[in-house]
This record gives structure tokens, C-alpha cells and sequence, in this order.
């Protein structure tokens, strides 16, 4: 496969894969290893019984379970190690997000169903087809729904369940076995 004919900017490496953990570029995949690189606009996916920890430039942890699909839609950088601006687009499977050094205004995640704005904060996501499930682990979050209506997270154990027919909230944690792959990560 050539190289693009532009210099790629490099926003974080992979610092854990377990098994299947693969580039995707159009048709084709990768095998990603530890210690690559991935660039803005890329896409991650994981296969069955296979993890992975992306690790960002501004020491962002992203980890993902089993069957997962991740794109970095969007990086500016104000430093070599701190963004301006970062949009991750989970499409589906189980997340974990910690958040960096970067203002927390800066992260931007979405699913298919839902906007995650984040304030220093570890968060566990699950993306499945109609329903986005947000637990929060530290700190606080921001979910909002495709139509702006939007659930404040400040306690830890607080979860926003997103589906395609509505909203709603629960305090217990959501217990889900490929969210436990991505603590263990």
C-alpha cells in the first residue's frame, strides 16, 4: 500500500493490544502492534476476544473491547502534547475514556446516539445498535441526546442509558462484561 502524499500527524500510539486489534483503510486492515502510531482520521476496530489501550499525545487513554470501532475524527493541536481540540467517534462495542492533559473542553466524543462532553473524567461506554450506555467513573460528564436534550453525570456510578427511542437515566452502575475487559486494560 503507497503512502498518502501528505505528511499524516501522528496523535497517539497503541500501548496494549491483545489479539485482533486492527488498522482499517478503506477495504483493507492491519494488524496494529504496540508502540504504533495513529493518525487523525484513522479507524481502530477490535475483533472477538480482543482489546486494546490507545494511548494519546496528551496521555489520553482510550481502551476498547471486544468488537469495538473507533475513528479520530478531529485533532488540533495547541502543543506537541495538549489538544485544542479532539473528536472520537465510537461507533460501536465497549470504551473506556480517560481523559489527558488537554482542557476538558477540548475532548468531543460521539456515538451514533449520543454527544459526550467530558470534565476530567474516566467514563465507560458502551455503543451498541440503538442504545448508547454512559457510566461515569470519576469526575463528571455532559450526554446528549441527537435531538440536544442532555444528562448531567456528577457522581461516580451515574449512568445516562441513550436509545433510538429516548433517554433515561439510572444510578447503578451498568455491569457488562466487555466494560470490565476495558477497566482491566
Amino acid at each position: 500500500m503507497a503512502a498518502p502524499a501528505y505528511a499524516q500527524t501522528r496523535v497517539g500510539e497503541a500501548a496494549v493490544v491483545k489479539n485482533e486489534v486492527l488498522r482499517v483503510a478503506g477495504p483493507s486492515t492491519i494488524q496494529i502492534k504496540v508502540g504504533d502510531g495513529l493518525v487523525r482520521d484513522e479507524t481502530v476496530r477490535t475483533g472477538i476476544d480482543s482489546a486494546t489501550r490507545l494511548v494519546m499525545a496528551d496521555s489520553t487513554n482510550l481502551s476498547l473491547g471486544p468488537n469495538a470501532t473507533l475513528k479520530f475524527d478531529r485533532t488540533v493541536f495547541d502543543d506537541e502534547h495538549h489538544y485544542r481540540e479532539v473528536a472520537v467517534r465510537m461507533t460501536s462495542g465497549a470504551f473506556r475514556f480517560v481523559t489527558g492533559h488537554s482542557d476538558k473542553a477540548a475532548y468531543k466524543i460521539t456515538t451514533p446516539l449520543a454527544t459526550i462532553g467530558v470534565r476530567g473524567t474516566t467514563l465507560d461506554i458502551l455503543s451498541q445498535r440503538g442504545r448508547t450506555i454512559v457510566n461515569l467513573q470519576e469526575g463528571a460528564a455532559s450526554v446528549c441526546t441527537i435531538s440536544f436534550e442532555c444528562i448531567q453525570l456528577t457522581r461516580p456510578g451515574d449512568t445516562a442509558i441513550i436509545t433510538s427511542g429516548g433517554r433515561k437515566i439510572d444510578d447503578q452502575k451498568d455491569q457488562h462484561s466487555a466494560l470490565d475487559v476495558c477497566r482491566n486494560l
